[in-house]
Parts: C-alpha cells; sequence; structure tokens
C-alpha cells in the first residue's frame, strides 16, 4: 500500500495541479506541502498545524478530510499526540520563532553598543566634543553649495572641487584651534558678492557683484580671494539676521588662493544677509547684501 504522501500526491498529478498552484489557493507554503508528500511529517510545524495542512490539502483535492488524517494518525503514531489547533497565537511557525530570535539578538547587539558608546565617551569627553563641532560645521541640506578654489597663474591653473581636496575635519579643527592664538596667516585681497562665478586668465572672477538680489531661485556667490605663506584653513560663513545660515571650510594654499560658496535665495529667505570669510574665529573680512521679496508687497 502506498503512502499517505504518495497518496495525497498522485492525487494532486491526476488533477493535473502543481504544487505552487496549490499552495498559492490554500495560502500554504510550497515546502511544508512538498514535505507531506515526501511523508517528511517531522518538518510540518508543530501544535496541530500538521493536521490543519492534511485537511485544506484534502478537501482542495476533493477527498474525504476524516479518512486523510485517520490514516496520517495510524501510519505516524507520534502525530496522534500532538495539540490541537485551538489557540493558534500560542503556537509560532519556525519562521516566526527565528525572526523573534533574530529580533532579540538584535537587541541584545544595539544595547552591547550603547553600553560600549557611552563607556569611550566616559573616559574621553575630547570625542563627545569633536562629534558636536563637526555637526555644527555641516551645511545645511536646502542650502549645499561646492567651494571652488584656484592658484593663482604659474602654480595651478585648474579647478578642483573641494569635495575632492578637503583633508579630514579632525585636521581642519585643529587648524582653526591653533589660529585661535596666533595671529592670522590670511590676507584678504577681495571679497564680494555677486551672480555668477567665471574664470579668466587662470583665476576665478566675480561677474556681476552687486549688494541686492530677488529671492527667486537666484544664487548669490561669495568670492574671497587671499594671500598667505603657508596652508591653512578658512570658512565661509552665511548670516540671515544676524543668525547663521550656513558654513563651510576648506583649504586654502600658498601664495595665493580664490574660493566660492554660493546660497540659492528661494521666496521667504527676504532680509539682510551678511557674508564672511574667518580665520578660526577670526574675521577677515565680511560683505552685507539684502534679499528682496519678489513680486509686489
Amino acid at each position: 500500500m502506498e503512502s499517505l504522501g504518495k497518496y495525497l500526491r498522485s492525487k494532486r498529478e491526476l488533477k493535473e495541479l502543481s504544487l505552487e498552484e496549490v499552495a498559492n489557493v490554500l495560502k500554504i507554503k510550497v515546502w511544508y506541502l512538498f514535505a507531506i508528500e515526501q511523508d517528511s511529517f517531522e518538518l510540518l510545524p508543530t501544535g496541530g498545524y500538521d493536521r490543519k495542512f492534511l485537511t485544506d490539502y484534502a478537501k482542495h483535492l476533493g477527498l474525504e478530510s476524516e479518512e486523510v488524517i485517520r490514516r496520517y494518525q495510524e501510519e505516524y503514531k507520534w502525530a496522534a499526540i500532538s495539540e490541537p489547533l485551538d489557540n493558534p497565537a500560542k503556537t509560532q511557525s519556525p519562521e516566526r520563532r527565528i525572526a523573534k530570535g533574530l529580533i532579540f539578538v538584535s537587541i541584545v547587539l544595539l544595547f552591547l553598543f550603547i553600553a560600549w558608546r557611552y563607556q569611550i565617551l566616559s573616559e574621553h569627553p575630547e570625542f563627545l566634543r569633536f562629534a558636536r563641532e563637526k555637526r555644527a560645521l555641516k551645511p545645511t541640506p536646502s542650502s549645499s553649495s561646492p567651494a571652488v578654489h584656484i592658484e593663482e597663474p604659474g602654480k595651478n591653473d585648474s579647478i578642483s572641487s573641494s569635495d575632492s581636496e578637503r583633508p579630514s575635519w579632525l585636521r581642519g579643527l585643529k587648524a582653526m584651534e591653533d589660529t585661535e592664538t596666533e595671529p592670522s596667516l590670511f590676507e584678504v585681497t577681495k571679497a564680494g558678492t555677486g551672480m555668477r562665478i567665471e574664470k579668466e586668465d587662470g583665476r576665478l572672477v566675480l561677474v556681476g557683484q552687486t549688494s541686492e538680489f530677488l529671492c527667486n531661485g537666484w544664487r548669490v556667490y561669495f568670492l574671497t580671494r587671499l594671500e598667505t605663506p603657508r596652508k591653512g584653513y578658512v570658512t565661509h560663513i552665511w548670516f540671515r539676521e544676524d543668525k547663521e545660515y550656513y558654513r563651510l571650510t576648506t583649504e586654502a594654499r600658498p601664495p595665493a588662493w580664490s574660493l566660492y560658496s554660493y546660497i540659492t535665495l528661494r521666496p521667504g529667505l527676504a532680509g539682510t544677509w551678511r557674508a564672511e570669510v574667518r580665520d578660526g574665529n577670526k574675521i577677515l573680512s565680511q560683505v552685507t547684501f539684502k534679499a528682496i521679496k519678489d513680486g509686489p508687497s
């Protein structure tokens, strides 16, 4: 006499049904149906799911479910002691147990990481101070802009993005801290705001220099040219109504260096603005301009 699994398989094949088709209709995973047809009932979830799957499978094939369950219990005596499926909430499939285990492990690892980080910050408080300074130096996403710098003719006539030239933040912060107690290395020879930046004879040129701009999506460019005996760091800071709006720190190189940053004046940003170039906390130069509301008041 053929086994129960082979019996069910033969009935399915007579109806020309695939395992995937049956699984989609019964909402039972394919590998559970495959285990049934291979007589590998030990792979089915416990708690009455084995009998529920068999009952649903038998009904779908047009068989008497009671007869299928009777054969199941006769051929596999251990199946008769499984608990009835009267409270599915208390029974978990293997996938759910694995998922719960992964969640528990993740929570434990997160707790250990937080504890380790707290210990590190407690023993080395300078790390926390550095993290705060680093966050303060990050540009506002809505106004982020690249700084482009170029050496004067005779040194390097190519324009390069500060993203590829900028060293680590730690070195930048160290350089700015050093300038707190020393005379500035930099002498600003030009500073202004305009509508566009161009390259002319190997140097950056500010086009459309003005002190008034419309808030209609225009960009305002802040160009500074400075001289320095050695490499150092300078910062562009933009203020709106005396409140900091955006800042960018980058490296400047000897003997002369030009750099710019920009913001986009969108509607709602009207007011009095100020752009500063600083060496640490020392203001080397500043330019004020007005942002005017576009259209009738």
